[in-house]
């Protein structure tokens, strides 16, 4: 992909510059870099040498697009390559804070480049086309790095961060030593921006694309027979607690009917099905070495799961069978295969069961 520099000869140097030019990288080859990203180079903001330095922040895109650059105040393209906005000089290239390199310079005078009080900030911008935003960084080209760090005594007064992200929700990065200062973010679709160590600048990572999960619930229709469990005595309009936390009210008495003698009688109710709400303990999750009272779902074999210890003579292969059942003596529930890939077909099952249940 092309790059394209502007070069200067210094002459009292004796030293040939070759400066990045203002441009979207990849011009005529789709201006993509890849996934349809792009990163542009705007230019370089350089304060005047007028005692104050003070450097004007986030500079027109019009160097980039090819468009020569943009009058500040009327908001028109004007051409060329140079622009005063305010006291702030705005170039169409990369402008290096050397004082060789202002050798021979006819637009500004030589103090701005040896101050420490004047900051050059070469900008760039990574659209991400993941995020729907982009990201602004902002270089110090007197040693290539970062612009901070921040919350010291500065004579920056149009940059607050080293880079931001313009998008949904929008942030900062901030070099500096206060610990609300956010030195890496990452946008909601995946990408990635931080601020590298040892003041070597900004790094952005974008995924192909964005990250997008779909969530299934679905069952079917049935009915089930309750048998056993506990019993409330009830009257209409009353409420009671079973032990499991179960909270009932009896509303009304429908569907029952009694026949027999005085000393014994049938009855019989209609419907003669519920569904009753199971009460679920906190945490549900557990490691094996916990090892839970009561029963359990035990997922995994013998080699991964220590509670799975009576499973070991039946996974001794990938061809033995895998195990989903219930434990007649400890009502515990296993689920396991000889490999991951049939334990998760076991667990599958357990899935697929308690589907049916609703």
């Amino acid at each position: 992909r092309p790059i394209y520099y502007a070069a200067k000869y210094a002459t009292g140097a004796h030293k040939l510059y070759l400066m990045l030019d203002a441009d979207k990288f990849g011009v005529g080859a789709s201006n993509k870099i890849q996934n349809s990203h792009e990163v542009w180079f705007l230019g370089t903001n350089v304060p005047a040498d007028d005692g104050t330095y003070t450097e004007a922040g986030d500079m027109n895109a019009g160097f980039a697009n090819g468009e020569g650059a943009v009058n500040a105040t009327a908001g028109v393209l004007t051409g060329g390559q140079i622009i005063k906005n305010g006291t702030t000089w705005q170039y169409g290239h990369y402008v290096p804070k050397e004082s060789d390199f202002n050798s021979t310079s006819s637009t500004t005078a030589a103090g701005v480049y040896t101050s420490s009080n004047a900051y050059f900030v070469a900008e760039s911008i990574v659209n991400d086309a993941v995020s729907n935003g982009d990201f602004n960084v902002y270089i110090d080209t007197s040693d290539g790095g970062i612009i901070g760090p921040f919350g010291g005594t500065t004579n920056l007064a149009g940059y607050a961060y080293d880079a931001r992200f313009r998008g949904s929700p929008n942030w900062n990065l901030i070099s500096g030593t206060q610990s609300d200062y956010l030195k890496a973010g990452y946008t909601d679709a995946g990408t990635k921006a931080w601020l590298l160590d040892s003041d070597a600048g900004v790094r952005v990572s974008a995924p192909q694309t964005a990250e997008k999960i779909d969530l299934i619930v679905y069952g079917t229709e049935v009915s089930r027979s309750v048998e056993g469990g506990e019993k409330l005595t009830l009257k209409v309009s009353e409420s009671g607690t079973t032990s499991g936390g179960t909270k009932v009210t009896l509303e009304a008495v429908n569907g029952g009917s009694c026949s027999g003698s005085a000393a014994a009688g049938t009855c019989v109710a209609n419907p003669s099905t519920y569904m009753a709400q199971a009460s679920v303990g906190n945490p549900i999750v557990y490691v094996d070495t916990d090892a839970p009272a009561g029963t359990n779902i035990v997922i995994g074999g013998h080699i991964v799961n220590s509670l799975a210890q009576g499973l070991s003579d039946r996974l001794t292969s990938p061809s033995s069978p895998i195990i989903a059942e219930t434990d007649a003596a400890t009502g515990n529930i296993y689920l396991a295969g000889y490999t991951a890939e049939q334990t998760g077909q076991a667990v599958k099952e357990l899935i697929d069961d308690i589907d049916g249940w609703a």
